[in-house]
């Protein structure tokens, strides 16, 4: 049977075969140009204030620095690609990406005024430290402390803190203490 589909009077129509590489290709190109749109969305996006937006707006030095060395390497490569041997491309290529990128280390360090822009941060809200002092009971040295309360649900108010004076310890201030009634 043919692969052929008649449509009409003497017309036929051929299916379009694609190899898997072509597919491949329209693939990835279709995903590079969605992921550099949204890349440079990020990167351009407007400053609502001092040290906010897209890096671009808050380092333009820097993005001009790189575009400008993603444009000769691509530039280089160009150039390398022209030679008739494969081994000399590659070699081309080698030293024409490492010259690249010794100009773009060279023009960061000596840009004029300086690669980078330091921009004062926002600053952030005031926090103010919580109160960690635990309540004191008002019981007077050389007496024993109340039996803690289990009804409230601040387990900090349960706490008791008794003050310590000089002189007896506080087993000797137990000793001391009244016994409550119905105590051996």
């Amino acid at each position: 049977m043919s692969r052929r589909h008649r449509i009409g009077r003497e017309r036929y129509t051929l299916p379009q075969v694609r190899s898997r590489a072509e597919v491949i290709t329209a693939v990835a190109g279709a995903a590079a140009v969605v992921v550099g749109t949204l890349l440079l969305v990020w990167l351009l996006r407007p400053a609502t204030g001092p040290g906010t937006g897209g890096l671009i707006h808050r380092q333009p030095r820097a993005a001009w620095l790189i575009i400008l060395t993603a444009g000769a390497a691509a530039a280089a490569l160009r150039w390398a690609g022209r030679s008739r041997r494969e081994s000399h491309r590659r070699a081309a290529s080698a030293v024409a990406l490492a010259l690249v990128g010794i100009a773009a280390v060279v023009g960061g360090v000596l840009w004029p005024g300086g690669l980078l822009r330091h921009v004062q941060s926002i600053p952030g809200p005031t926090v103010r430290p919580t109160d960690t002092t635990l309540p004191v009971s008002n019981s007077t040295p050389g007496t024993t402390p109340q039996s803690l309360s289990t009804s409230s649900t601040d387990p900090a108010a349960a706490v008791s803190v008794v003050p310590t004076a000089p002189g007896p310890t506080a087993a000797s201030a137990e000793s001391t203490a009244p016994a409550a009634p119905g105590s051996p």
